[in-house]
């Protein structure tokens, strides 16, 4: 599962955007290539006859093989994080791509009946995705939207198509080299970065103190109050115990990362 580590990452710019991130290099395509590998060489025929039959249904289905379509995600992934004004948090999804084209045949065969829309810009796609759900308050059942773009090198997905339009806008004004910015132009971060090896399969971290925990804390507990309007609610007096001020005015920033090599697979944690 784990990719190569190695210095550097091409999401580097996406995650600047937010008060917290996540950034990993994955080889899908070989960590199907073992699990196939091992249930093939430990199954009976039937079931490896059966497992043939869904790689060629799922074939059919999606144009392509399994372990190709696979393979059109070269192996980094992000996961970045900021809040609304009323401290709910946002989250942008991304992963690099090779040959654009050919993830948007397989996105639409995968989720085409609930393509709402779709549109280009540039070289960008973007699709409206509508998908039902159940009202929580009412019972009713109603739709909601979430907005995928895919770029020559990406594919992004996020809740608010305003905040996809802006990364993708954000992505292609880049010239050149990148200066650091957000989290990774903060003194505290470099510190810590230092701390880990130059050569990583994984990055995580989150700047503390840019996190309305007052907002974020008060948006949690009228969340779970309308979860419970139907059923016993439960205890969030432990809420109130929380002083936002003082969770930022003493916690800073967290950094992990997580790295192989010809040994194993390696994890370490800093809070600041």
């Amino acid at each position: 599962l784990a990719a190569p580590s190695s210095a550097g990452f091409h999401m580097q710019e996406i995650a600047s955007a937010g008060a917290a991130f996540t950034l990993s290099r994955l080889n899908l395509a070989a960590t199907y290539a073992f699990i196939r590998g091992a249930l093939t060489a430990n199954q009976p025929t039937q079931q490896t006859a059966n497992l043939t039959m869904f790689e060629n249904a799922a074939q059919s289905f999606l144009g392509i093989p399994v372990d190709d379509a696979l393979g059109l995600f070269t192996g980094e992934a992000a996961s970045v994080s900021s809040y609304s004004v009323n401290g709910s948090p946002q989250r942008v999804f991304a992963a690099t791509i090779q040959q654009p084209e050919a993830v948007l045949r397989v996105l639409r065969a995968v989720v085409g009946p609930m393509i709402a829309s779709e549109d280009h810009s540039g070289s960008s796609t973007f699709l409206d995705i509508s998908y039902p759900y159940r009202d929580s308050e009412t019972g009713m059942r109603r739709r909601r939207f979430y907005y995928v773009a895919v770029t020559p090198q990406m594919i992004l997905a996020a809740p608010r198509k305003a905040m996809l339009r802006q990364v993708v806008t954000q992505l292609g004004s880049q010239t050149g080299a990148a200066s650091a910015r957000g989290i990774f132009a903060n003194e505290e971060y470099s510190q810590m970065r230092s701390r880990l090896p130059e050569k990583l399969s994984g990055l995580s971290g989150a700047d503390i103190t840019q996190i309305p925990w007052d907002k974020l804390l008060a948006n949690l507990e009228d969340r779970a109050a309308k979860r419970s309007k139907d059923s016993q609610p439960p205890d969030l007096a432990w809420l109130k115990l929380l002083n936002p001020r003082v969770i930022s005015r003493h916690l800073h920033m967290t950094l992990s990362g997580w790295w192989k090599d010809s040994s194993g697979v390696y994890f370490d944690s800093y809070l600041q």
